[in-house]
């Protein structure tokens, strides 16, 4: 089946950073359990990182600022906020995790100052603050950048064994400046938990209400994979040597947060900058599904992000059908997400309501 014709997708507007699943606001400490590194090859950091093993896992925990929002996390984020910055925009805020040195801090920062438009520094000229921590009596490496119109950011890493947390705000140099005090509380917060087995955890995120999956004609290849709370399903496709690529479904109320906002999420997943509106429609193509019109998107990454010069990507497509949005993504390596693009598509233009 040839690749849909370009055309500008409908509803494609600018819209506010909503929710996607709010959760709790009496719930301010979060436990979250990560699976360790277990050299089942190919599995790329985007999928990795928001896995959770209760067998074989550490947990982190931090205490959420009572002023910020929180948002669901998703295979790359295992925290996500936004906060009000005081001239009517936001900061948003993301926990994620990686492993081994996720390229190390000299390309990290230059990847960060890369998305303000800056120029990029030496080992020489980096600079950085360090902030104690309890977690594993470890220090934080704490950056902050300003890109004037482009924005500004605070990143703080924290290598844990073989592995690199990253919190990081970004938003407006006046929001990011407004939540500076509260996101280096955050920080300060940051402590081991329980990684004991047995149950959910307390203060683990709450399963989502489960959604009948819509009818679906899978590719072959495709192999069935563990799902999480928020996917009606999940898939995985193997390329060449180990390398490979998550397929996973999802929907939510309404209408999820809005597209503007949802694509660029899936754009910070492999280090892209926000794109407005207008970019977002040329970079987007109109498909049609049985569950009706979705907007179809592909982002790869520029650097490096899964090792061994290996690149990652998202295949993805969103739409609102009725009173919920349906997703449906495909994230992993570049070069088996790029083989499996007409599968892909297929795939999605054969869903039809339950």
């Amino acid at each position: 089946m040839p690749s849909p014709a370009v055309s500008p997708p409908r509803g494609l507007l600018p819209v506010g950073l909503a929710a996607l699943l709010v959760a709790c606001g009496e719930e301010p400490v979060r436990v979250y359990h990560v699976a360790s590194e277990n050299g089942g090859g190919g599995t790329p950091a985007a999928e990795t990182a928001a896995s959770h093993d209760h067998g074989h896992a550490h947990a982190v925990t931090w205490t959420k600022p009572e002023a910020w929002t929180e948002l669901p996390p998703d295979e790359t984020r295992l925290g996500n906020y936004t906060a009000p910055g005081g001239d009517g925009s936001e900061a948003a805020i993301t926990v994620i995790r990686l492993g081994g040195t996720a390229g190390g801090t000299l390309a990290n920062v230059n990847r960060w100052r890369g998305q303000l438009g800056l120029d990029p520094v030496t080992e020489e000229t980096l600079e950085s603050t360090s902030l104690p921590v309890a977690a594993g009596g470890g220090a934080f490496e704490i950056f902050e950048l300003d890109g004037g119109e482009a924005g500004a950011m605070i990143a703080a890493q924290l290598p844990a064994s073989s592995e690199t947390w990253f919190f990081k705000m970004t938003g407006s140099p006046a929001a990011v400046a407004a939540q500076r005090e509260a996101f280096m509380a955050l920080l300060r917060s940051v402590a081991p938990g329980d990684a004991g087995e047995g149950g959910p955890e307390p203060g683990a995120v709450p399963a989502a209400p489960k959604v009948a999956a819509p009818k679906l004609e899978v590719p072959e290849g495709w192999e069935e994979a563990e799902g999480s709370a928020m996917r009606v399903a999940s898939f995985r496709v193997s390329g060449a040597d180990g390398r490979g690529a998550g397929i996973s479904v999802v929907s939510l109320k309404g209408d999820g947060g809005g597209l503007e906002p949802n694509l660029n999420l899936w754009r910070t997943q492999v280090q892209l900058r926000d794109l407005t509106a207008e970019e977002l429609r040329a970079e987007s193509v109109a498909v049609k599904s049985g569950l009706g019109d979705l907007v179809l998107v592909h982002f790869e990454s520029t650097d490096d992000l899964l090792g061994e010069g290996r690149k990652a990507a998202i295949l993805g497509a969103m739409g609102q059908a009725g009173e919920r949005t349906w997703f449906f993504k495909m994230s992993g390596d570049l070069e088996v997400v790029a083989a499996e693009k007409e599968k892909f598509i297929r795939f999605v233009e054969s869903a039809s309501p339950p």
